[in-house]
Formats: C-alpha cells, structure tokens, sequence
C-alpha cells in the first residue's frame, strides 16, 4: 500500500450527521473509509481513477465543478 497523509476535515453538525448515517448505510463503515470510498467514486466518474505513480496533479482540462 502507498505512504498515506493525514486530511483535516472541518465539517458543519449537518454534514457531520450525513457523514455518520451514510456510513451506516454503507454497511458500517467507517466514517475515513466513506470518505475515501467518496472520492474514488466521484474521480472514476471524472476520469481521473486511478492515478498513475507518474501523474502529479489531475489530468490537463478537468474541472472540479459539478455540473
């Protein structure tokens, strides 16, 4: 598995609440592993999953706004 880094997330009660009933939801994962699961999902649909040891940043001509 590749080094791994540590993500300081603020969130709001509301996102807070989401986050733990989507966990659950989710079959019991954990609050990190849904975030994870999150954001390989939504980088599969842009594209840019999975990323390559070589690619630094995103690919050239990807927005990060939703649509």
């Amino acid at each position: 598995m590749s080094k791994s880094k540590r993500l300081g997330l603020l969130v709001t009660p509301k996102e807070k609440d989401a986050i733990v009933q989507l966990a659950e939801l989710r079959g019991g994962l954990s609050q990190a592993a849904l975030i994870r699961c999150l954001i390989r999902e939504e980088a599969k649909l842009r594209g840019i999953w999975p990323m390559h040891a070589s690619v630094d940043a995103a690919p050239q001509g990807v927005s990060h706004e939703r649509a």
